[in-house]
């Protein structure tokens, strides 16, 4: 039998002000042994500056403490399409043959 166990947190966020910066996905084994994992900083086209002065403290602080901050500066980000669509298709990759119909 296999399962999917979909979860995911959104530490901080408290209105709809907030913009997503950053998804992952980590693929494991029924017994949570690691097989793959993805992680994408998200390049929104509104400047980061302007995201973070209208985000709540808690979100400031964590992006700074973290370091997203400066790595969507750095133009480290891909558009959150193309960051949907690699997550789509790790996971997708990762299912087994006989899961689809």
């Amino acid at each position: 039998m296999i399962g999917v166990k979909l979860t995911g947190t959104l530490s901080g966020w408290s209105s709809p002000k907030d913009v997503i910066l950053e998804v992952a996905v980590i693929i494991t084994d029924k017994d949570l042994n690691r097989i793959t994992q993805l992680k994408r900083v998200i390049n929104n086209e509104e400047p980061i500056a302007s995201i973070m002065s209208r985000s709540s403290e808690y979100v400031q602080n964590m992006h700074t403490t973290n370091g997203l901050i400066l790595d969507i500066e750095r133009g480290e980000g891909v558009p959150l399409r193309a960051a949907e669509n690699d997550l789509t298709t790790l996971v997708g990759g990762s299912l087994p043959r006989s899961l689809y119909l």
